[in-house]
């Protein structure tokens, strides 16, 4: 099926660092195999990497909030990630009775993050576990996972995210005990936070273009979305084609206009 596929890259000004991919295919057919779905019946795709190494997750205990949200400091409130961390502080709060803390992944310089305390990472935040995780789903995908002591909420799209958060909010509310003085104990085992979903199919077929910053993916109409790609260079986009061989795609044309490149 990736052979039938139509990808368009365009890379425009080399000044303006920044490169647009545009895939458009019919929806790609299910493998015949039933995919495992969470509690909540959301379809997910079975782990692709291995369990994490950390121990479990207490984000309440004792009456008190035992965690941190952290979202990226550039966003603004308008912003998924931002909306999503607020969610589930809301829902933390709904659920115990607990507002957990919420900041920003923002720092002095020379500071360094803190790698031991119990964190929640929403979106593409500047901790090196976010880049872990990053790396490990594709543009269609979505994961919520455990690295050292951070849980990870990532994924490309809005809809990712919103799988992702729900997926969260499962295994909160799963994991919520009730202790006999009213308060609330919220401890997730490390290895039920290994989640990668699949939130659109076609973009999950697309490999990662790695030399660059990610920054949106845009619903262009008639089956068709637009990958856009900043601080990247020819060199990288070169690359990528071969990348796209590899996995599969046809090459069918390329052009260069006015230090632009295009391929399809």
């Amino acid at each position: 099926m990736k052979n039938s596929f139509k990808l368009i890259l365009l890379m425009l000004a080399l000044i303006l660092a920044l490169s647009l991919f545009a895939s458009c295919a019919p929806e790609v057919p299910d493998e015949g195999t039933e995919a495992p779905t969470s509690a909540d019946g959301i379809t997910t795709d079975a782990p692709e990497t291995e369990a994490p190494e950390s121990g479990d997750f207490t984000l309440v205990s004792g009456g008190a909030g035992a965690c941190k949200l952290v979202r990226p400091s550039e966003l603004v409130t308008e912003d998924m990630p931002v909306k999503v961390a607020i969610e589930i502080r809301k829902f933390i709060n709904n659920l115990t009775g607990i507002s957990v803390d919420l900041g920003d992944d923002w720092v002095k310089d020379g500071v360094s993050f803190d790698r031991d305390s119990t964190e929640i990472l929403i979106g593409d935040t500047d901790y090196p576990e976010t880049a872990e995780v990053m790396e490990s789903i594709t543009y269609g995908q979505y994961a919520v996972r455990a690295v050292g002591k951070k849980i990870v909420v990532f994924s490309f799209t809005d809809n990712g995210y919103t799988r992702a958060m729900t997926e969260l909010q499962s295994l909160i509310h799963k994991n919520a005990v009730k202790n006999d003085d009213g308060s609330y104990t919220v401890t997730i085992p490390a290895d039920e936070l290994n989640i990668i979903g699949t939130a659109e199919k076609m973009t999950a077929t697309l490999p990662i273009f790695k030399s660059g910053k990610f920054s949106s993916i845009t619903d262009m109409g008639d089956g068709c979305y637009g990958v856009i790609i900043k601080e990247t260079t020819e060199d990288a986009y070169t690359a990528y084609l071969e990348v796209l061989k590899k996995a599969g795609y046809n090459a069918y044309a390329e052009n260069e206009t006015s230090g632009s490149k295009f391929a399809t």
